[in-house]
């Protein structure tokens, strides 16, 4: 799963990581969702408690946003999501 990240800037909060050692022998989820989305709300609520009662194990997130904005999406991120990492809006891979 690296693989497909290589070379992007993938952060946590507000810190750039080393994608390859982040997702390394990890199960990934990568998740696609806006802050306009209504199910997708509903779900990030339901994600996040997954998240947090695996958190340490061999399991992590790389939240991808569809926001119309870079503001949108990292308010949506730090206002509803997990301590997982994402990727900042508007990045090629994104689209």
């Amino acid at each position: 799963m690296a693989d497909i990240f290589r070379g992007q800037s993938v952060f946590r909060g507000e810190s750039k990581v080393d994608v390859e050692s982040a997702l390394k022998n990890k199960i990934v989820g990568v998740y696609f969702s806006a802050s306009w989305c209504p199910p997708c709300r509903q779900f990030t609520l339901r994600l996040k408690e997954i998240y947090e009662e695996l958190e340490g194990d061999e399991f992590e997130v790389v939240f991808l946003p569809f926001d119309h904005s870079k503001e949108d999406a990292m308010t949506y991120y730090k206002c509803n999501h997990g301590n997982w990492l994402y990727m900042e809006y508007g990045e090629a891979l994104i689209e």
